[in-house]
């Protein structure tokens, strides 16, 4: 599962990517915590794989 971390910003100056989720940083913990209430519902299991993608790599690594 593509998990597309960019600020709207940088996604309006760049291509939006097909199939890809678009979640902010800040919630991005608990948006795929599949226990909690308020999660994605993509968010199934702890085994889930994501790809974690940003605009220069800061942002996915922290969240890696």
């Amino acid at each position: 599962m593509l998990i597309d971390l960019r600020t709207l910003a940088h996604r309006a100056d760049s291509v939006e990517i097909p199939g890809a989720l678009v979640i902010d940083l800040t919630v991005l913990p608990w948006r795929l915590d599949p226990t909690f209430e308020w999660r994605i519902p993509e968010a199934i299991s702890w085994d889930q794989r994501y790809v974690l993608i940003c605009r220069h790599g800061y942002s996915s690594s922290s969240a890696a």
